[in-house]
């Protein structure tokens, strides 16, 4: 044998070649204790460190991409990402697809819309109130971008951002323009039949939202604004036009970066009440407070007022600039429809009524309990212990039954 390829170990020359037989030996005498049970254990030990070595570096990643948003902190984004993690792999919420690395690091967990309400009534004050569920599936809607009806963290982070820690004026947008077409249709309201001289208005403002609307919100369990989303997708064919529904969804969500809300369509009359009521039932969802009674009552007539007082105006302008005549054959078709600034159509009396968001917001910042309401920062991280303490009670609820 060749003494300048041989193997040298420690000084020592080592022989390349070893019989089966001392290698057998040699692995009996110094591994004899280790069993495949023991090798199955220790292969699970150091594979689930991996995994969570790889977990906790995408974590990372995924907090550092929207920490610099601002809505939470970072404390509170890791215990919402945990949640959703245990949620995703609790077996109920599955991924459909693997995560691409070459994605965004917030596009790893997707959520679908059950698990997004869950958190909506669990986490944000607006989930309190008697029918939670059409303003959670609007504001579902809104975020989902790209219409394949997921949320992505963070589209999640937004969405429960905007409702539970957000400046004041940025939550009252946001709820101005959950109640903009195409997120609520006309077709989806029924207005109260009001007289010329607006005698509704005299009434009290809280009876009149509570007793005279006649909304179609359906079950709390269903969805319909969900169910239209499937054929109104952000993302048109290839080769196909965008449809209005799809342009205007694209506008309201420009809308919410815009500075002020600049450019925001005005709202008309059955949509104004549709936001009242919705103002309303998160509003009356906490203690009993005469006060804040009163502040919905007095607000909402204010804002009823002045947008007769605009319609009048319009009113107005326009006999100023048209024939009488023409006045006349206009009040003798009834049933002429026009299109207001939103693209809703509507009878021409619906078209004059309407409010602007700088009026909503500076008429509502007049009633101090609305103003502390929206201003109140919610504590995730206690939001979110609460979730999981109730989903602990419900499983073990769930096992003493069967």
């Amino acid at each position: 044998e060749d003494p300048h390829r041989a193997i040298i170990r420690d000084g020592i020359p080592v022989n390349k070649s070893v019989s089966v037989q001392s290698l057998l030996y040699d692995s009996y005498t110094k591994y004899g204790s280790l069993t495949a049970g023991e090798l199955e254990r220790l292969r699970i030990k150091h594979r689930l460190k991996v995994v969570q070595s790889l977990e906790d570096g995408l974590s990372r990643n995924i907090m550092r991409s929207i920490v610099t948003d601002g809505y939470f902190k970072q404390e509170e984004l890791m215990e919402l990402l945990q949640f959703i993690r245990e949620e995703l792999l609790s077996g109920q919420k599955q991924q459909e697809e693997r995560y691409d690395p070459s994605k965004p690091p917030y596009e790893a967990y997707c959520i679908d819309y059950e698990l997004f309400q869950a958190l909506f009534t669990g986490i944000s004050p607006w989930g309190k109130g008697a029918r939670p569920n059409d303003l959670s599936a609007r504001l579902f809607r809104l975020m989902d971008r790209n219409g394949d009806g997921l949320l992505n963290v963070r589209e999640v982070v937004t969405a429960l951002g905007l409702t539970c820690t957000a400046e004041l004026t940025q939550r009252l947008r946001l709820l101005y323009i959950l109640h903009l077409p195409p997120l609520l249709p006309t077709a989806d309201i029924e207005s109260p039949t009001l007289s010329e001289d607006g005698a509704e208005i005299a009434t009290e403002a809280t009876d009149f939202f509570e007793d005279s609307l006649q909304l179609n919100t359906g079950s709390d369990t269903s969805t319909p604004v969900l169910e239209r989303s499937a054929s109104t997708s952000s993302q048109p064919p290839l080769g196909c036009e965008e449809t209005w529904e799809v342009r205007s969804m694209n506008s309201l969500r420009a809308l919410m970066d815009a500075p002020r809300g600049k450019g925001t369509p005005r709202m008309s009359q059955p949509h104004f009440i549709a936001l009242w009521r919705s103002l309303h039932d998160i509003l009356t969802a906490q203690p009993d407070d005469q006060q804040m009674y009163h502040a919905i009552a007095s607000i909402g007539t204010l804002l009823l007022q002045l947008g007769d007082v605009g319609k009048k105006f319009y009113a107005a302008r326009d006999e100023s600039n048209e024939s009488l005549v023409q006045a006349a054959d206009q009040w003798q078709s009834p049933t002429d429809t026009v299109s207001d600034r939103n693209g809703n159509p509507g009878s021409l009396a619906d078209a004059e009524w309407s409010i602007a968001l700088e009026q909503f917001i500076a008429t509502t910042l007049t009633g101090q309990p609305i103003v502390d309401f929206f201003s109140q920062r919610v504590d995730i991280v206690e939001a979110v212990s609460h979730m999981r303490r109730r989903r602990f009670t419900t499983i073990h609820t769930l096992a003493d039954l069967q």
